[in-house]
C-alpha cells in the first residue's frame, strides 16, 4: 500500500516537472530557413522566446535548451564585439568569428511575431554569409521576411555530456515503480 502511494507521488511529480519543462523549448527549422547560414549543421527556433536575454538566469538559450544543451555562454554580437566581424542587422550579410574551441551557435533575433532562431556551426567554420530566417513559414504572423535586429554568438565546451531528457527520467521512475510493485505482489 505504501509503495503504491510512493509510486503515485513520484509519477505526479515527474508529470508536473515534464509539463514545466515543456513550456519552453525549440523546434527544428523548416527547410526554407535551415540553410540560411553558411557552415551551419543544424537550425532550431524557440517555441516561446522572443529575446535572447542576457540578464536572466538561466540565459534564454539555456532555458530553451537549444540543440539539447543548457550550458551555452554568451560570447558577443556579430559586428559589435571585437573578434566578431560582419553585418549583424538587415535582410542578409556576412559573419566572421575567431577560431574557437567547442560548439558555436549563432542566434538571430528580429521582433514582433517571431522568436529567436539558432544555427549550430560545423567545427572549423569561421565565417560566411547569412539570410534572415524570419519568414513565413515558420513565423505565420508575419506577411513578409523581416530584418534581423542582431546576431549573438554563443559558445559551449563540447566535451561535456548533455543532461538526460525529462522523458528518460520519467521512464526510469516508472520502471522503478513497476519493479517495486512486482516485489510486493
Amino acid at each position: 500500500m505504501k509503495t503504491a502511494s510512493l509510486c503515485k507521488a513520484f509519477c505526479a511529480a515527474a508529470c508536473l516537472a515534464n509539463a514545466v519543462l515543456a513550456q519552453a523549448g525549440t523546434i527544428s527549422c523548416p527547410a526554407s530557413i535551415s540553410n540560411g547560414v553558411t557552415g551551419s549543421i543544424a537550425c532550431e527556433y524557440s517555441t516561446a522566446s522572443t529575446q535572447d536575454f542576457l540578464n536572466t538566469d538561466p540565459l534564454t538559450v539555456n532555458a530553451d535548451a537549444f540543440f539539447g544543451f543548457s550550458d551555452w555562454i554568451f560570447g558577443g554580437k556579430i559586428g559589435v564585439n571585437a573578434g566578431y566581424s560582419g553585418t549583424g542587422t538587415g535582410m542578409s550579410g556576412t559573419w566572421g568569428i575567431p577560431s574557437l574551441d567547442g560548439d558555436v551557435m549563432l542566434v538571430f533575433k528580429s521582433g514582433n511575431g517571431t522568436t529567436v532562431v539558432g544555427y549550430l556551426l560545423a567545427d572549423d567554420t569561421f565565417g560566411g554569409s547569412w539570410e534572415s530566417p524570419f519568414e513565413n513559414p515558420p513565423f505565420l504572423t508575419i506577411p513578409n521576411t523581416k530584418n534581423v535586429s542582431h546576431i549573438s554568438v554563443y559558445l559551449r565546451d563540447s566535451g561535456e555530456i548533455p543532461e538526460p531528457a525529462p522523458l528518460a527520467l520519467l521512464a526510469i521512475g516508472l520502471m522503478a515503480c513497476s519493479l517495486l510493485r512486482s516485489r510486493h505482489s
